[in-house]
């Protein structure tokens, strides 16, 4: 039934043809279904067949994809983009910011890693913590800005930043970045248009990259007749077959887990679990200690798992139109006239059309969270910036 339902959805997007977050929100499902759609789950040396619940509960995922894609595409969105897919118009007192507060960032924290040593490893800088976190947003605000806006940046001085969280090992903000840029060059484009298909190479690379700089230390020590071996588990069972596994792990109707909307909404409300026993906040605490084969490194998570436990499958109904509701909003936010602040809501975006299968509600609350963080931060110091240094844009 599974397979049915992937194929139909499959065939909808094709024939829709369109780039937008609804076709990126699709490909990520599929991609971290992708063992749960096949029937078998497989992370070297553990493999378990998939559950009905896991299947039921990605079905329910792809009919509301499908349902709500179609009734947001009877609406028409004020796109205030060029004919290049280029932002028109911000002020450019936003974009001195952006590339100021990243390069003072970039500084803090060499200076940072030439003081302890350590190398520059996101293990290394997590005393760093709100600095690395802001960090890696405006690194990736900034790439963004160099690469979608129609003013002329300095491409090096806006890239470096976003090359270096890679290099962190901070793969998410970088790849989610990349991304950004892609979905806005290509928004509403044709899939298979030349202009997506040219723009599209690049972007596929990221995520190869990402996966290679966190194993090449493995590879070079796999021997040249296993290499192939050792590349699909790499990418196609340690990237999705993990969430695969918690999908399936967490929908069991064995399972029974502590875990609920209390610890998750009270954990959420900044401070609170210092004050108030609302025990582990996070769902991926209950994947390593009670659904983990035998693991020892981060287990990734299951937004839509933990949604099957929090409230069985009307909690993954009401869950995934939560979701694509926030996005529908966000883009009608993105698209507004002159938005300063489009590079933060697009990475929102594409953090919840592309990441949010593999993480839990938690996160996704928090992703929002600095959402709203981020635009009292870049108020605060445009109220500081003396205003007559504002050069004006040339109308279009």
């Amino acid at each position: 039934m599974l397979k049915t339902i992937f194929i139909i959805s499959l065939i909808y997007f094709l024939f829709r043809n369109r780039v937008d977050f609804y076709l990126l929100f699709f490909l990520s499902n599929a991609l971290y279904g992708s063992h749960v759609i096949y029937g078998r789950v497989w992370i070297p040396p553990f493999g378990a067949e998939v559950q009905i619940n896991a299947e039921l509960t990605l079905i329910i995922v792809f009919i509301c994809l499908i349902a709500f894609t179609f009734i947001s595409d009877r609406k028409t969105y004020n796109v205030h983009l060029n004919s290049e897919n280029r932002v028109k118009y911000i002020n450019k007192i936003w974009v001195q910011i952006t590339l100021g507060v990243t390069w003072l960032l970039v500084m803090i924290i060499i200076l940072y890693i030439f003081i302890k040593g350590g190398g520059i490893a996101k293990g290394n800088l997590k005393p760093l913590y709100l600095i690395f976190l802001f960090f890696q947003i405006f690194s990736g605000a900034s790439f963004i800005l160099t690469w979608t806006l129609d003013r002329p940046i300095n491409k090096i001085f806006g890239t470096i930043p976003i090359l270096f969280v890679l290099f962190t090992g901070a793969r998410a903000f970088a790849v989610i970045s990349f991304i950004s840029v892609f979905i806005l060059r290509s928004y509403n484009n044709k899939i298979f248009s030349r202009t997506s298909l040219v723009k599209i190479l690049p972007i596929m690379i990221i995520p190869v990259i990402a996966v290679l700089q966190r194993t090449w230390h493995v590879i070079i020590l796999v021997d040249l007749e296993d290499l192939i071996d050792y590349l699909f588990v790499a990418f196609g069972s340690y990237e999705w077959g993990q969430v695969g596994w918690n999908l399936n792990a967490a929908t069991d109707a064995s399972y029974s887990s502590a875990h609920s909307y209390s610890s998750v909404l009270l954990g959420s409300i900044p401070l609170m679990h210092r004050f108030v026993d609302i025990g582990s906040r996070s769902f991926h605490y209950y994947l390593y200690n009670e659904l983990n084969p035998g693991f020892h490194y981060g287990l990734g998570g299951t937004f839509w798992g933990e949604s099957y436990v929090l409230g069985g499958f009307l909690g993954v109904f009401l869950h995934i139109i939560i979701v694509l509701f926030t996005i529908h909003l966000l883009t009608m936010y993105l698209f507004g006239k002159n938005n300063s602040l489009y590079p933060i809501v697009l990475i929102t975006i594409v953090w919840l059309s592309f990441y949010l299968p593999r993480n839990d509600i938690f996160k996704s609350i928090a992703a929002l969270k600095n959402l709203f963080m981020l635009n009292v931060v870049y108020y605060v110091i445009y109220s500081l910036v003396p205003k007559h240094k504002v050069i004006r844009q040339k109308k279009h």
